[in-house]
């Protein structure tokens, strides 16, 4: 009964996240609305932004490397 459970809610979670395109798009978004309201905020998800490029480089680097096996 769990096994299928969780893996509902991981394709679900999957989905939600997007590709790694829609995932910047919508920090830009985010960044950019806030700068709007609060720039002090809006600078405040720097670290965000540049987290998730990162961590986006990295599972590329992983898959390329992943790949070629």
């Amino acid at each position: 009964m769990w096994t299928p459970l969780y893996a509902t809610v991981a394709y679900a979670a999957g989905h939600a996240l997007g590709t790694a395109s829609d995932r910047r798009a919508r920090t830009r978004i985010i960044t950019s609305l806030t700068a709007r309201t609060d720039t002090a905020a809006a600078r405040t998800l720097w670290p965000y932004a540049g987290w998730c490029a990162f961590a986006t480089v990295l599972n590329a680097s992983l898959a390329r490397q992943n790949s070629t096996r």
